[in-house]
Formats: structure tokens, sequence, C-alpha cells
């Protein structure tokens, strides 16, 4: 696991580190109450109307608007649920959080990675309301997250992210396999050190730990969020040179993932990702446009 010393590899300063708002921990101590309120929820977001008006255009965008217009913060609440609401507030922040910079290397941009981790995240979404995964308590979190760690090195340190993806090019491997070849540290470990200072949920924390190592730790967190990811990249939203082929009706790990769920039909699964995906592509449009 990522010591304090490779951290500061990514981050040289503490200074530098990434701090989520302080609206965000209010909100996540207003949703821990007794008596939750989701009125006072809404006040505390509305108390910045341009942080409101971004929430409300994301909750109206394709991938959360359905049929009705979502005009206050309170409707958004009431008709996504407070723990949705909650995550588009973090994708809000995270876009503003890790801006982009100009690496050289014309195959990556901000949309592509946007693309997956939404992906990612909404598929988490659907796979876990399909298994009646009732001990995961926000697949979507796990899965918009998994690949932070990523972010912050294309953000922060950008040569090193672009070594990583040359080094994919070059020999076929996958991001971990070429992190391993040129740091003693992977992605998975600092968006895991990201995670804990973020005081997120253990369970998170494993997720984006072991997404790529599934076995290590093989609870219904990381399951959910290894295959949400295989998913993503089936779909079409896979980063550059990551073209590994998924074989999920052999995995013996995918078998026992849905044992309990005779019914979960997987070609039609993946039907209903690939009719999602244009509305992915312009959520992440909209949540781009909002960062401007």
């Amino acid at each position: 696991m990522i010591d304090q010393e490779k951290f500061q590899r990514v981050f040289p300063s503490h200074r530098n580190l990434p701090v989520l708002p302080v609206i965000f921990y209010e909100l996540l101590k207003i949703m821990e109450e007794e008596n939750f309120s989701s009125r006072k929820a809404a006040e505390l977001i509305s108390r910045d109307q341009s942080l409101a008006a971004r929430v409300l255009k994301l909750a109206n965008s394709p991938l959360y608007g359905g049929q009705q217009e979502k005009n206050d913060i309170i409707t958004a609440i009431n008709f996504l649920g407070m723990e949705r609401v909650k995550d588009l507030l973090l994708q809000i922040f995270l876009v503003k959080l890790f801006p982009e910079m100009r690496a050289e290397f014309p195959e990556f941009r901000i949309e592509i990675f946007w693309k997956h981790s939404l992906a990612t995240a909404y598929f988490a979404s659907l796979i876990q309301e399909k298994l009646k995964l009732a001990n995961v308590k926000n697949g979507y979190l796990c899965g918009l997250l998994h690949d932070i760690g990523l972010l912050a090195l294309f953000s922060y340190q950008p040569e090193m992210f672009v070594a990583v993806l040359r080094e994919m090019k070059a020999s076929g491997c996958s991001t971990v396999e070429a992190e391993k070849v040129l740091f003693d540290f992977n992605h998975c470990e600092i968006g895991f050190y990201l995670a804990t200072s973020w005081h997120f949920s253990h369970e998170l924390q494993d997720a984006i730990l072991f997404h790529h190592s599934p076995l290590e730790s093989p609870s219904n967190h990381v399951l959910l969020t290894y295959y949400a990811n295989i998913f993503a990249k089936i779909a079409g939203f896979a980063l550059p040179y990551d073209e590994k082929v998924y074989e999920l009706l052999q995995d013996p790990l995918w078998k026992r993932f849905v044992s309990n769920s005779g019914d979960f039909d997987l070609e039609r699964f993946t039907f209903e990702l690939f009719d999602q995906a244009p509305k992915i592509v312009e959520t992440v449009r909209v949540m781009l446009e909002m960062a401007q």
C-alpha cells in the first residue's frame, strides 16, 4: 500500500492535496441526523445559488432527468433521492477540483475519463439494483470514484500519466501493470489515499483500492466496482489502449457474484448498457460545460 513518501511524489506538499468544500461535509452531517430533513439539506445547497443552479442542470441532464423537470433543489431531492443529489454535488466538486492539464498526448482528453467514470457509476447502480445488494450502500459512488487516483495523476503529474499511457500502448498492458513497471505505486493506492483523507467509508476505500484485484478483498462493494468497470469498457467507455477482452460467462468469480440472482440476463443487460451510452455522453458534456 502507498506510504506518505510515495504519495508525496504525486502531491509534493499538503497544500497541493485536493480538499472537498466544507459544504459537502455539512451536507453529510445533515444526512446523518436522526430526524433527517430534506428541506434542511435543500436550504444548505440553495445558499449558493450558482451551486444550486449547477446541481439542477445536472439533475435535469439525460441520465437523471426522466420526464419531470426539476426546478428547485427540494424537487430534485424528492425525485432522485438525497443520496443521488449528494453524488451529483460531489461530481460538480470533483470536476472543479481536478482541472485538465494539457499533457501532450492527443489520444486522451478529460472527457474520456469522465465518460468512463460516469458509466462505471451508473452501471454499478443498475447492477446493485438488479442483484438486490442490500449490504452495498452506494454502488454509484464506488463506480464514480474508482479511478480517482488516475485523475489525480493526470491533473497533478501529467508527465507520469503520459508515461503510463505510452507504456500501455507499447506493451499492451493494463494501467496497473504499466504503473508497476514505471513506479512503485499505482492509481488504486493513490485513490485509496485520497478517499482516506476525505474521510470516506471503509467500503468505498476498499472499492477504490481493490477494483483491479478483487480476489484480495472480494466484498460486494469491490466486486460491484470491478464488474461495473468492465461493463463500462464493454459499452465503449474504456481508457486509451485498455483493450482487454472479457469473457464473463467463463468467469467463476462473476458466477459467484450473481449466484443469488437466478434471473440476471447478461445479454439483455449488455444491450441495456449500450442504450444508456448516449445519455452518459451528453451528461458528461453538461458536467464539463459547467466547469468552464
